[in-house]
């Protein structure tokens, strides 16, 4: 008796008996159980070799799960070889991250993320920062490759080889934005991974800060004076009295300023983190 697995109640067992006349054997029965149409699939052999190779090959057409699809079974395989995993290790890959429900262009997801990082507030200058990360992305890997296709290694090599003359700390502020990006992709259903997430950081070397004394401090001011520079000498008023980072104090308009109540206010769209100071 031959079972097989996957298929309905009627199509479980395949089996060959016997058929006696006389209390003689005079063939075999080869059954297939019930078809389709539910009626009883059967066929008479003389030989039981016959009905043995009748049901085998019948399975094999019908029921076989490879059968058919052979094709397909060896290019996939040829596929994964190709990078050095097994066939089980996508499954298993598919079912730990699920489909994609949808894998735009990269261009695409971009325009989308821009548009909801507008939508919920953030600041001019983080949307121009990010604008430029990713349209340089796009630029390196292609604009109309899908979004959920896109490789750890391509991203590798975005960052240390498209970006080889930056420094470390550049580096990981590059990571760190292309980190937020698929994020975002994942949580709007456009990719199934972040391509960034496996990528190890630069190492960063710890510099102690440095500082400069007052007279010093004095002395370049006067210096900036003395040669005309007023939009150097007001940034370095505003970082070296006020305490307002180079970024923001560089971004100031004069109305951001006020004299009379010896106040300077820092934007929403210029303050780090979209925060009033």
């Amino acid at each position: 008796m031959i079972r097989f697995r996957g298929l309905s109640p009627g199509l479980l067992i395949a089996s060959i008996t016997p058929f006696k006349r006389h209390g003689q054997v005079i063939g075999y029965v080869a059954n297939l159980g019930l078809g389709g149409d539910g009626k009883r699939r059967r066929q008479f052999f003389k030989q039981r070799d016959r009905a043995e190779q009748f049901i085998n090959e019948h399975v094999r057409t019908t029921f076989d799960p490879l059968h058919g699809r052979r094709n397909e079974v060896l290019f996939s395989l040829e596929r994964v070889d190709r990078i050095g995993v097994s066939l089980n290790e996508v499954v298993e890959f598919y079912v730990l991250h699920g489909a994609k429900k949808f894998n735009p262009p990269l261009t695409g997801a971009i325009n989308q993320f821009l548009e909801h990082k507008r939508l919920i507030g953030r600041g001019r200058h983080h949307l121009d920062r990010m604008g430029v990360v990713l349209n340089q992305l796009a630029k390196f890997i292609g604009d109309t490759t899908k979004v959920g296709d896109i490789t750890t290694d391509q991203i590798r090599r975005f960052v240390y080889v498209g970006h080889s003359d930056t420094s470390p700390v550049s580096k990981v502020n590059l990571l760190t934005n292309l980190s937020v990006f698929f994020n975002f992709c994942i949580q709007q259903d456009l990719s199934s991974f972040n391509p960034v997430r496996k990528i190890e950081r630069p190492v960063v070397k710890f510099h102690p800060p440095h500082t400069i004394l007052p007279e010093h401090f004095s002395t370049l001011l006067n210096h900036c004076l003395k040669m005309g520079w007023t939009d150097r000498l007001t940034l370095f008023v505003l970082v070296g009295f006020c305490g307002i980072r180079m970024e923001e104090a560089s971004k100031l308009k004069w109305s951001d300023i006020s004299f009379e109540n010896q106040t300077v206010l820092v934007p929403a769209d210029v303050a780090k983190k979209n925060g009033f100071g």
